[in-house]
């Protein structure tokens, strides 16, 4: 299933849009990075962004493209939960377009990815997310895998 929507997300284009790059709809999707996350227990908020190549890629006065170019699987080896430090989310603003606000606090609207251990969450490197403080005395662990086209 997870492979399923990762290739619904990342689809294809055979047509280039505005500020945006073409592949074939019969490129298979690629495992291109594998990494650990930790969030230590006493962890500050990190920052609000958009996962590579995006962030490096586009200036503020530029819109980022209107399709994912990475999407992340992370595979919870621990609780995601608020108290654990749940990966704080901005649901919709993967159709917003721009890039998050230079910022560690919290956003109005922001959620935290919650699920027990052995869950997995797809999310599209163009929705802005944030580590979040680690409230209690475990470290939180996921491993990431970042897919590509």
């Amino acid at each position: 299933m997870p492979l399923q929507i990762l290739r619904h997300l990342i689809g294809g284009r055979s047509e280039g849009a505005k500020n945006a790059f073409a592949w074939p709809k019969e490129d298979r999707v690629r495992l291109a990075i594998v990494d650990g996350l930790i969030v230590q227990p006493g962890s500050e908020n990190g920052w609000w962004h958009v996962d590579p190549p995006l962030a490096q890629a586009v200036r503020e006065d530029q819109p980022l493209p209107d399709f994912p170019l990475v999407v992340n699987v992370f595979w919870m080896l621990t609780p995601f939960r608020q108290e654990t430090g749940g990966t704080r989310l901005m649901p919709g603003s993967h159709r917003w377009r721009k890039l998050p606000p230079e910022s560690r606090d919290d956003l109005e609207g922001q959620q935290h990815l919650t699920a027990p251990a052995g869950s997995v969450a797809i999310i599209p490197n163009t929705m802005w997310h944030a580590a979040s403080i680690n409230h209690s005395q475990q470290d939180r662990l996921a491993v990431a895998h970042v897919f590509t086209p």
